[in-house]
């Protein structure tokens, strides 16, 4: 499979949250998620409201459904009616250490049901708590730890750690022995905190083409880090998107190595980095990374 020319989107990423801009049409939307078939369709949805339906009406086709949902949200009533609509995955949204503890129980409760795991929204406030997150799951029986894409939507600073920051990461991490717990980490510099031997994979920036998000106002965009809409759901359909000139010339941009990575040891395995970070910061998506310290001296 040539990761760079795909037709259709491997994973949507459909943002419910917050819930005070989500499209009051967002249920007629799910006809045109299910016509562009992608293999899974990740909701975030901090309440546990909006999905519902959303999964009620996705029953019985064929795509892998995860929720991203707060422990708050999750009574023994909505655990129960998950399992009944057919999802496939159920992450806790943690930010911190103390909110780890709060989802232990909803965790234990979720599993006898379905797979459930822990999504560590990484911040500039709690990147070091990483470490306390991987013992979190392994001490407890948590199968997999979900770094989560940053949304930048709403024009926040991006993430990034400097090589510094990475270094000690790594080396606190270097103390723990996870090879058995399912890490899901989009961000090639963070990925090398918990796999400095192992290259990155996905072949780089894969927005646009095996991922694309949905904003919760039914805005598109090629993936939840990259604020570059490339049309609205109330005005055409995901599947004229999908086969677009727009995402086609997007695709085209991000897949182009940046001049700065031509001679970069490493250029095979991030290819660029994330564009997401290099059009909020830089306004240009052409540009490398500017969490890669090489291209950026």
């Amino acid at each position: 499979m040539n990761l760079g020319e795909l037709a259709r989107p491997i994973t949507i990423y459909w943002d419910l949250t917050p819930a005070g801009l989500l499209h009051p049409d967002y249920l007629r939307f799910c006809e045109q998620v299910a016509a562009v078939c992608p293999l899974q369709l990740h909701l975030l949805d901090d309440r546990c409201e909006a999905c519902l339906p959303i999964l009620e009406r996705m029953q019985g086709t064929p795509l892998a459904m995860v929720l991203t949902t707060g422990a708050a949200a999750m009574t023994p009533s909505n655990l129960e009616r998950l399992q009944s609509l057919g999802l496939r995955g159920l992450l806790m949204k943690v930010h911190s250490g103390a909110e780890l503890e709060q989802s232990r129980s909803i965790l234990e409760a979720g599993a006898a049901r379905l797979p459930t795991g822990i999504a560590f929204e990484t911040t500039r406030a709690n990147w070091q708590d990483l470490p306390q997150a991987v013992r979190f799951c392994l001490d407890h029986g948590v199968a997999s730890l979900t770094l989560p894409m940053q949304r930048l939507y709403g024009g926040d600073t991006p993430f990034m750690l400097t090589e510094a920051e990475r270094d000690e990461l790594g080396q606190n991490l270097a103390r723990i022995d996870y090879s058995g717990l399912r890490l899901t980490i989009h961000d090639p510099f963070l990925w090398r905190a918990f796999h400095p031997a192992t290259p990155f994979p996905g072949g780089g920036c894969q927005a646009a083409n095996t991922m694309l998000a949905i904003a919760p106002n039914g805005v598109v965009y090629p993936c939840p880090s990259l604020p570059l809409a490339l049309g609205s759901l109330t005005e055409t359909t995901l599947k004229e998107l999908v086969g677009g000139e727009s995402k086609k010339s997007f695709r085209a941009a991000v897949a182009t190595l940046p001049d700065a990575c031509l001679d970069c040891p490493e250029k095979a395995g991030c290819k660029g980095g994330c564009r997401g970070r290099s059009l909020v910061a830089r306004n240009d998506i052409t540009r490398p990374d500017p969490a890669c310290g090489i291209a950026n001296n």
